[in-house]
């Protein structure tokens, strides 16, 4: 399942990658204002919205952080929100002011910059794929990065 608004802020990001910054502005304005749409924002309050993004942003202020947040907000309570967190390497550049909860399990995540990489698999994978299971050890599964995340 996927929102309009979450399909231009993914054009966006890849609009900004490729250095298309107009571009990936037009994709990050709609977005915007495809979800203030969602939730019945009036248009003269979007527009007005819009006008002020324009004056504090435009196509050549655009950033990576600008199109993940909006797209953050876009997104509250998707579980895909985490995803770009993670493959932003839990950036405070990125995610402004972004900390890591201050009741972190130490024990396996014992360090500052450890955050979770991936979650692990439910315990009847085991019974039914035990071949194919990676170590679903907690101290392993939550702190192994995923593979498109590792170098080669």
């Amino acid at each position: 399942m996927i929102t309009y608004s979450e399909v231009k802020f993914i054009s966006a990001e890849a609009k900004f990658r490729k250095g298309d910054l107009t571009g990936a502005y037009t994709d990050f304005k709609e977005g915007v204002k495809a979800d203030l749409e969602k939730v019945t924002v009036s248009t003269e309050e979007i527009n007005e919205y819009l006008a002020k993004l324009d004056e504090e942003i435009g196509s050549t202020g655009i950033s990576l952080s600008h199109i993940f947040v909006q797209k953050y907000i876009a997104n509250l309570l998707n579980p895909e929100t985490w995803v770009d967190m993670r493959r932003a390497d839990y950036s405070s550049d990125i995610y402004p002011g972004l900390e890591r909860p201050e009741n972190v399990n130490l024990d396996i995540f014992p360090n500052d910059d450890d955050w979770i990489q991936a979650m692990m698999y439910e315990y009847n994978e085991e019974d039914r794929n035990y071949k194919n299971m990676p170590d679903n050890n907690p101290y392993v599964r939550l702190t192994t990065p995923v593979w498109w995340n590792t170098e080669e």
